[in-house]
């Protein structure tokens, strides 16, 4: 077969293209990111590709703004589109849309009509028609230069003449990633230098404890200082890695320190910064701020590098507890205690106050001062106050009578909120060297809930006594009942039945019945009676609950009423567990009534049925006691 001399050449030709890329590639790695020659590279890659123009732009502030680094092509043309635009083109900053970076096609070439297209918005419709029509401008190709799958570096445009294909797509794909990669590695040494310097400026001014870990090995390397906080040298805690830290940090902070780590490295905070425990050799706990860095990033996005460093905080937190403790003791004392503690002028004006007065009287300190004496207190306690000073420290020579105690006094003072309360005070004189009176100081509690008790146990004294004496009333009352009214009833009662029993056989039927009637009302009257006296008696009876259980009662007095009356049928129906909270007499009683109303009302049927039971209403336990006996109509229940 014969060989075909067009696939010879198209060969022969890609590779040189391939061997002008590696020789070229060798030349840039040897160059660092400040030095890059970026003219050298789109001047190769604009040949490459046969394009009439070419330029190279790299990403800056996140992907928002994109740097044209170098432009190839005729140096007129390019002059002369400066010149129309206003612009340098070459070092000009370019806003980027984040929905153009989406349309792109990774490291793959992507193909654009219009130039407007690729300007995204930078410069008009119409400045960029008039530069494809000037400068003689079809297809554009652009490439984006890119470090792993997710790391935007930059972009290659190709600007190519009308009619013309993009030459060498593999090759300038290729070349592309190549590219990225070594940018993308110069980034990284660049940004690693960086935070090396950082941090070797701040170990040098600081003396902090430093470490370098690898997140994702686990490899660690500390710094002599790092050891020594927690009173080691390196070599005896050799070999290291990120388990040394987590022997020796406190169970309860390394929880801590990990959620800050994973804020940060979350994108929630620049930095992770945190104060744990860690353990000393000699057993004690030594406080630690903990500061860190994600330096570094893995291609898929995980934290790879962290840089941080630790300080000795323990005297600081030292310090800090003890003035936290005497601020809370000094709290304590000048705003949470009861007493006020004061001072006044001869003119009974205050010159110091504490500040818990604000507590008693609404007033700070400062406004308690500004106060006169009349502005303090009422108009009954100023008189009272006034003739107490007089009295027992102005018309007083404490010369020839030093005082042996302080003066009491209750005062009712203002409120700021227009209420009063009241104070008991303790008062003393305040004496020069030679025992003149310049003042007055004291300590004052507040007494108002003390002065509100005293007058409710006044009152409640006084409803106490008019109990007794409604008590006593009612004693009486009771007594007249029983005594009075019951004595005539069972006389009438008693010659009822006289006059039924030797006089009921010459007594027409209407004559028996009058006296019938007669018996039956004595004897309902008496029955109200009782229940008077039963009343009385409740009313007077002091509650003691107790769990009863109904049905038992309820069983009980069945039994006693079936015993009185044996010729009776009557089913008793009980439920179950009828257990409340209740008076065991008082609730007897009141079983015992239904009962025997139930018991009456059910005499005229010949098998009579009493239930007791319970049913829930609305959450409510609701017992009940029926029967089947005479009723009446609910509609006149109310």
């Amino acid at each position: 077969m014969d060989k075909n001399p067009m696939k010879d050449v198209e060969l022969k030709a890609g590779l040189n293209d391939i061997h002008t890329l590696l020789k070229t590639t060798e030349e840039l790695l040897e160059s660092d990111l400040d030095n890059f020659n970026y003219q050298a590279a789109i001047d190769m890659l604009k040949e490459l590709s046969g394009a009439k123009y070419a330029a190279i732009n790299i990403y800056e502030e996140n992907c928002s703004r994109v740097v044209t680094r170098a432009f190839s092509g005729a140096p007129a043309a390019v002059e002369g589109a400066s010149e129309f635009l206003g612009i340098k083109l070459t070092g000009h900053s370019w806003e980027v849309k984040p929905k153009f970076i989406d349309t792109l096609a990774g490291g793959k070439l992507s193909c654009f009509k219009n130039l407007s297209q690729v300007a995204m918005g930078t410069i008009s419709e119409k400045q960029a028609t008039f530069l494809q029509r000037t400068f003689r401008i079809g297809n554009i190709y652009l490439v984006e230069l890119t470090q792993g799958k997710t790391e935007y570096l930059g972009n290659v445009i190709f600007f190519m003449s009308p009619g013309r294909e993009i030459e060498n797509h593999e090759t300038l794909e290729l070349y592309a990633v190549l590219l990225g990669i070594f940018l993308g590695k110069l980034r990284t040494q660049q940004e690693l230098v960086i935070q090396k310097e950082r941090l070797a400026g701040i170990i040098d001014g600081s003396n902090v404890g430093t470490y370098e870990w690898n997140v994702q090995t686990g490899e660690t390397v500390y710094n002599d200082r790092w050891a020594e906080i927690i009173g080691y040298k390196l070599e005896e805690l050799e070999p290291v890695s990120i388990k040394t830290w987590s022997r020796h940090v406190h169970p309860d902070d390394r929880l801590k320190s990990n959620e800050s780590f994973y804020r940060h490295v979350d994108g929630e905070i620049d930095f992770y910064d945190v104060e744990i425990r860690m353990k000393h050799k000699n057993g004690n706990w030594v406080w630690v701020n903990e500061r860190g860095k994600v330096g570094s990033w893995t291609k898929d996005g995980k934290p790879l590098w962290v840089f941080g460093f630790h300080i000795d905080i323990t005297e600081r937190k030292a310090v800090e507890s003890a003035l936290r403790e005497s601020e809370e003791k000094f709290r304590f004392l000048t705003e949470n205690m009861s007493d006020v503690v004061w001072i006044l002028d001869l003119n009974l004006k205050r010159t110091y106050v504490s500040p818990s007065i604000e507590n008693i009287v609404g007033y700070t300190p400062e406004e308690s001062m500004q106060q006169t004496l009349e502005q303090t207190v009422t108009p009954a306690s100023l008189n009272m106050v006034l003739e107490v000073f007089n009295r027992e420290f102005v018309n007083t020579d404490f010369n020839n009578c030093a005082p042996d105690k302080p003066i009491m006094i209750e005062a009712e003072y203002y409120h700021k909120n227009g209420s009063t309360v009241w104070m008991e005070s303790n008062c003393n004189p305040m004496l020069d060297q030679e025992g003149r009176l310049i003042g007055v100081y004291g300590v004052s509690r507040d007494i108002t809930e003390k002065k509100i008790a005293r007058e409710n146990l006044l009152k409640l004294n006084a409803a106490l006594e008019r109990q007794v004496r409604e008590r006593a009333a009612v004693d009486a009352f009771t007594y007249s009942v029983s005594h009075d009214l019951r004595a005539p009833l069972r006389r009438i009662m008693g010659f009822g039945e006289a006059l039924l029993e030797e006089y009921g056989d010459i007594l027409d039927d209407r004559g028996q019945d009058y006296l019938q009637r007669i018996n039956t009302q004595a004897t309902h009257m008496d029955n109200l009676v009782v229940s008077m006296l039963e009343l009385s008696k409740i009313s007077r009876h002091d509650l003691e609950p107790e769990e009863v259980n109904l049905g038992v009662i309820f069983r009980s007095h069945i039994d006693r009423l079936n015993n009185q009356h044996p010729d009776r049928v009557v089913q008793a129906v009980t439920a179950p567990d009828l257990l409340v909270q209740a008076d065991v007499e008082l609730i007897d009683t009141l079983v015992a009534n239904l009962v025997e109303n139930a018991w009456i009302y059910t005499a005229g049927k010949k098998r009579a049925l009493i239930e007791i039971g319970m049913e829930e209403n609305e959450g409510r336990q609701i017992f009940f006691i029926s029967d089947n006996g005479v009723g009446f109509d609910m509609r006149f229940v109310d």
